[in-house]
């Protein structure tokens, strides 16, 4: 009987959390799409950094916020190696690379050259991104940092940028990259583009949390 009675409850829990899960599936869809993303206070810091990613997008918000005055300098890192770019070469084909488009966007949007920097060095990855920006903060100046990336890659990049600059009295925010087509987290689960951004996300974040955090 008591076994019975066991089972019943287990049966019941069951169910109820089966019925909340399906009411409220769509509440839980959009909060794993949400907690990826984050978006500090705007305000004044010594300089923008553009992550190498997307460079319309991310390089559009850099250009916005500079215009709007909260930075003087705008520091552009690169991206993977490009060793395509090499072999097109050899037909005539010229292809700009994501920093140098990146840069074009940042001077097509009246931003002057010469508060543009691009940093020394291809990174393979966020990590690389980051220890790359801590060799050129090695030179005094710039003490306020405010990173722009694509919405879903803003926590994961904070909560790295933060732990390996703070150390050195770096003050790190992020800015978000409006939603466009790459990334919605409201709508993330109806398109497959989208859920292979959010599922590669999750994976390295978690990554990142056992091996850097």
């Amino acid at each position: 009987m008591i076994v019975s009675l066991r089972r019943v409850a287990f049966l019941l829990i069951l169910l109820v959390v089966s019925c909340s899960l399906f009411l409220f599936r769509y509440h839980i869809l959009d909060y794993i799409g949400t907690y990826l993303i984050v978006a500090d206070p705007l305000e004044q810091v010594d300089a923008i950094v553009v992550l190498s990613g997307d460079p319309v997008s991310r390089c559009q918000t850099a250009a916005d916020l500079f215009l709007q005055g909260w930075a003087s300098r705008v520091l552009i890192t690169k991206g993977a190696r490009p060793y395509e770019r090499e072999q097109l070469r050899r037909y005539g084909i010229q292809e700009l690379e994501p920093h140098e488009k990146c840069l074009t966007v940042l001077t097509f949007n009246a931003v002057p050259e010469h508060v543009i920097e691009i940093l020394d060095g291809y990174n393979e990855s966020t990590i690389d991104e980051v220890q790359t920006l801590h060799r050129r903060l090695q030179a005094p100046g710039l003490q306020r940092l405010m990173i722009v990336t694509s919405n879903f890659h803003t926590r994961r990049s904070r909560m790295l940028f933060r732990r390996a600059l703070s150390g050195d009295g770096i003050q790190v925010s992020v800015q978000a990259t409006p939603p466009n087509f790459i990334f919605d987290p409201h709508d993330w689960w109806t398109r497959r583009y989208d859920r292979k951004i959010l599922l590669g996300e999750y994976q390295k974040f978690f990554f990142y949390a056992l091996r850097y955090w």
